[in-house]
Order: C-alpha cells, then sequence, then structure tokens
C-alpha cells in the first residue's frame, strides 16, 4: 500500500474514532463527567466492577489462583459462575496502575466499547470498498444500537469491539499471511472469545460464516493452512483460558433447557422495538406496536441503505454474517402465523459451549455488522449519484437521532464507596465473610461483591450467571441469623464475620432480630450506622452473650 494511501486511511480511521468518542460522551452525558462515582444503578453492573477488580489486582498476580475468586466461599473455581472479563480486566490494569477504583476502571472499559465497535466497523467496511462516508456510518449501524444501550449495565454483553477486527485481520491474512498478521487474528480472536461466553460462540459462528465466504480465495492462495493454524492456535489459547466452566458445567450439570432458549429468542417484531430509550415519536408507535421484550431495532437508515446495497454492489461476507446473525437469532424456532418453523440454532444449542447460553436473540450482534457493512455498500452507492452527499448527510443524522438513549441520564447515580463496614473487614482478621440480607435469589449480592474490593475477604455471598446448588438453601437459613441453628450453620461454612444492614430489613424482621439473645460464639464487633459486624467464633461456643437490644 502506497506511504501516502496508509496516511490517508489512518488519518480517516482516527477522525472517525474521534467522532465516535464524541458520540459516546454526548449520548450518555453526564457519565463522562464523574466516571469514578456515576453509574447506572443496577446489581449486575456492580458484579461486573467486582469481577474486573479482581481480575486486574488479584488474578493477575496469580494465575494459577485466577478463577478462585472471592465469592461463593468455599467454593472452588467460583469466578467460572460469571463471566471472566479478562480482556476488560487488561484494559482497565493502566487504571489501577495508576491509582484509579475499580468503578473508574469498569466505567471506562464500558464506554469505551462505544467508539471500538465504531473504529472496528469502520475499518472492516473501508477494507470491504466503501468510501469513508459509507464506512463511518457502517460504525455507527454497528457501535449505537438500542440492543447496546438496553445492556449498557453488561459490559460482557456489548463488549463486540473485537469481532470486526478479528474478521478484518481473516481477511488481509487470506489475501496475503504474514506473521504480523496471522498474530493478529490470533489475538483479536482471543480477546473477542474470552470478552464473554456470548461472543466466543459469535466469534466461532462468524468466523465459519467468513471461512464460508472466502474459502475459494483461501484456497487459490494457499492462504488456508497458515490462517487456520493462526485461528487453531486461539481456540487452544481459549479453551485454556476458559477450562474452569468446562470444569464447573461438569461438576454441577449446569445448563439451559429448550424452553429458556425460546423465552429468550428474538422474534420478528422484536426488530422493531426501539427499547427504553426512544428519542423520535416514530420510535415510541415502533416500540409499543411490537410489544416484544427484545429491542433490537437496527435503525431506519441502516435498513434503507441496507437494501440499497444488497441491489448493488456483490459482496458475499456482510451478506453472510447478517444472514446468519438473523437466522440464529431467532433460536430454535421461529413462529409465522402460528406455525412453528425449525431453525438452525437447535442444533446449534447441543454443542457443550452453547448449551451454557441462554439469550440466542444476542445472535443480533452478527446480524447488525452485516447489516452496517451492505448499508456502507448502500451509502457508496448513494454518493455516486447526484444530491447523493445530502441524503448520505440525512441518513447520518437519522441514524444518530433514532440511536440517541433519550433517558439514560435518568438511570444514572451516584455509587457510594464501601461503606465503614467493608473499611473495618479490611482491618480484621482472616476469615470468611456473610453479608446479610441475602434471600434465595440473592438480591444485592452486586453491591456486596462491589463493597468487597475494599478487603477481599472470602465471601459466601456471590453473584453470576449460575449459582452452587447450595447456596440457595444455605441463604434461606442464613436469613434467619442470629438464630443459633443459622449460627451454627454458617459457622460450619467457615464463615467468621457476619455483616447485617438493618436498614434493609423489614419491620418485624428487625424486631426479631434485636429483640433475640446473640447465640454463643457470637458477639457483636461494631455498631457502624445501621450496619451491625457480628464475629463467629470459629471454636464454637465458650460463654453465654448478653442479650442485645437497643437499635
Amino acid at each position: 500500500m502506497p506511504r501516502s494511501r496508509s496516511l490517508e486511511r489512518l488519518s480517516s480511521a482516527a477522525a472517525a474514532l474521534a467522532a465516535y468518542l464524541l458520540l459516546t460522551v454526548a449520548m450518555t452525558w453526564p457519565w463522562a463527567s464523574a466516571l469514578h462515582e456515576l453509574a447506572p444503578a443496577n446489581d449486575d453492573l456492580l458484579g461486573h466492577v467486582w469481577g474486573i477488580a479482581w481480575v486486574a489486582t488479584r488474578g493477575f498476580a496469580n494465575p494459577l489462583g485466577l478463577y478462585d475468586a472471592n465469592m461463593y466461599y468455599p467454593e472452588t473455581l467460583s469466578l467460572a459462575y460469571t463471566e471472566s472479563l479478562i480482556p476488560q480486566s487488561l484494559q482497565a490494569l493502566p487504571v489501577f496502575w495508576l491509582g484509579g477504583g475499580p468503578l473508574l476502571a469498569h466505567n471506562l472499559v464500558l464506554l469505551a466499547t462505544y467508539p471500538l465497535c465504531g473504529l472496528g466497523a469502520f475499518l472492516l467496511a473501508r477494507e470491504l470498498g466503501p468510501s469513508r462516508l459509507g464506512a463511518f456510518f457502517a460504525g455507527l449501524a454497528y457501535a449505537f444500537t438500542a440492543f447496546r444501550f438496553e445492556h449498557v449495565m453488561h459490559v460482557g454483553v456489548i463488549s463486540a469491539q473485537w469481532l470486526p477486527l478479528a474478521l478484518l485481520l481473516l481477511l488481509r491474512s487470506v489475501r496475503r499471511p504474514s506473521l504480523a498478521r496471522l498474530a493478529a487474528l490470533g489475538g483479536f480472536s482471543w480477546l473477542q472469545a474470552l470478552s464473554s461466553g456470548y461472543h466466543a460462540v459469535i466469534l466461532a459462528v462468524a468466523l465459519l460464516a467468513a471461512g464460508a465466504a472466502v474459502g475459494r480465495r483461501a484456497l487459490r492462495r494457499r492462504s488456508l493452512v497458515p490462517t487456520a493454524l493462526a485461528l487453531l492456535s486461539s481456540a487452544v489459547a481459549v479453551g485454556l483460558a476458559a477450562w474452569p466452566y468446562r470444569e464447573l458445567q461438569q461438576r454441577h450439570q449446569l445448563g439451559r433447557g429448550r424452553e429458556a432458549y425460546l423465552h429468550w429468542s428474538a422474534r420478528p417484531l422484536s426488530f422493531l422495538n426501539t427499547g427504553r430509550y426512544p428519542a423520535l415519536p416514530h420510535e415510541f408507535w415502533l416500540r409499543d406496536a411490537a410489544m416484544e421484550r427484545m429491542p433490537l431495532y437496527p435503525g431506519t437508515a441502516a435498513v434503507v441503505l441496507a437494501v440499497w446495497g444488497t441491489l448493488g454492489v456483490r459482496r458475499r461476507l456482510p451478506m453472510v454474517l447478517a444472514a446468519t446473525g438473523l437466522v440464529l437469532s431467532f433460536g430454535p424456532e421461529l413462529r409465522l402465523f402460528g406455525v412453528a418453523l425449525p431453525m438452525p440454532f437447535d442444533l446449534l444449542r447441543l454443542a457443550p459451549p452453547v448449551n451454557m447460553m441462554r439469550d440466542p436473540s444476542r445472535f443480533v450482534f452478527l446480524f447488525q455488522l452485516g447489516l452496517g457493512l451492505l448499508a456502507a455498500l448502500g451509502m457508496g452507492r448513494l454518493l455516486r449519484r447526484r444530491g447523493g452527499y445530502t441524503l448520505a448527510a440525512v441518513a447520518i443524522v437519522l441514524q444518530v437521532a433514532e440511536a440517541w438513549p433519550r433517558g439514560l441520564d435518568a438511570t444514572l447515580a451516584r455509587i457510594p464507596p464501601p461503606p465503614p463496614a467493608a473499611r473495618l473487614l479490611a482491618t480484621a482478621g482472616p476469615g470468611a465473610v456473610l453479608e446479610l440480607p441475602w434471600d434465595h435469589k440473592h438480591r444485592s449480592a452486586g453491591r456486596y461483591l462491589y463493597w468487597s474490593t475494599a478487603h477481599w475477604l472470602p465471601m459466601i455471598n456471590g453473584h453470576g450467571t449460575f449459582q452452587p446448588p447450595a447456596a440457595f438453601g444455605l441463604g434461606v437459613i442464613a436469613e434467619t441469623f442470629p438464630s443459633e441453628p443459622a449460627a451454627q450453620t454458617i459457622r460450619g461454612r467457615g464463615v467468621r464475620y457476619v455483616v447485617l444492614h438493618s436498614a434493609a430489613l423489614r419491620a418485624e424482621r428487625r424486631a426479631r432480630v434485636f429483640g433475640r439473645e446473640l447465640p454463643q460464639g457470637v458477639r457483636l464487633v461494631a455498631r457502624l450506622d445501621a450496619d451491625f459486624v457480628y464475629e463467629i467464633d470459629p471454636q464454637g461456643p465458650r460463654r453465654r452473650q448478653p442479650k442485645y437490644g437497643t437499635r
């Protein structure tokens, strides 16, 4: 590639990245104004904050113990009950090195997914030949969607930025393999696969679909073998990093049933649902008309331009990606006019990595990427017509306006730092911690884990896609603390400290707690505002404790 062309491509990519970054800040404002304390008030988000902090500050320092996280004590490999977020933690490392806190690190990584998704789609579109304006639109259509804003609190779900880069390196490796390109292909594939279990499956499907589209060219250029070896090496590395998930699946027979897939699958009307943050009047009408829980609306301009692109320049890869993502998002079956049509996902779900998934609709990432690439081709055709640049500007404005998440700012809240009780435990002796209340649905577990970043003691509480089978029964019994049976049970699980958040208790439960005599071997260590910290003697009862009757 001539030097002038390389500089042009580099400058256009930098300009596109800057534009995507400005759009991210504007669309999510005022989030960027206080990244160290603002975030959507969501328990899942706080669980991800803890996960990134654990892997970045504890796991990388002890790789062999990375999955033995401080939740669900005394379970082993407990990090595998949730997403490991290894790539996101790698991105967060510089923040921790510079003294930033867990929430700041998480927020920077999460918001960076938007401009990086846009940049990846932009570069992939440029590789396929569209104009810079068309490639910019492809980035918009992939990065800023109703589905991604719907899941703005799930950093693993929206971390789809490495997918277009992996496909870009696949195309370049097929055309002209080199050690650098093959290494980059394996590296981006590794990053995407470990960003989320869903994305590992989506990436595998995308690479197979892309391979079918460019396989003949790879055979002709004799690049099939080195490209396949690069991907195989990446797959082995992913398998080594993710083996605890397989171990946990076999240990507890974890998996999803067909009914769960049907519930979480897309329907045709899902692609009209504009999500919880519609901005324009017609988006409210579409959302209410669709009456579907999956917000998969891709944008009016994206659909129109994609159709226009399909009718023009023939590019197999965008059409294959869009079609594959669309078909698989419907899950095991597609219901049309009361008739259930079997779909390919019904076979795909039998594969071991897939049967841990819950939500087939997330294959929409493939659809949106393919649709964006087709829209870029359509815009390329449009720009060759008279008045094309005016229509292109209108399309970009419409796409941005429809994607704008109106009302997202109302979900932002100031996340307080870990409370005094958590800071007290940082100075306490070793031992496992149980935070209450903690019902069988484990509400507030993400918050408790986030607070544990202040002390990193083992936690009985946990938060994840799955949970240990024994956690349900333990949660029920622990809710009766400080009763004698509860104290004996949790002592048997190795609990040394119990933190009781009385402000979260109902009035009748609070009356029972503080009107009860503490069991032997249990003592009140501190009362910090409405939080009570108890210590359980690991040696068992020694002497009777006085009744604690004040509130």
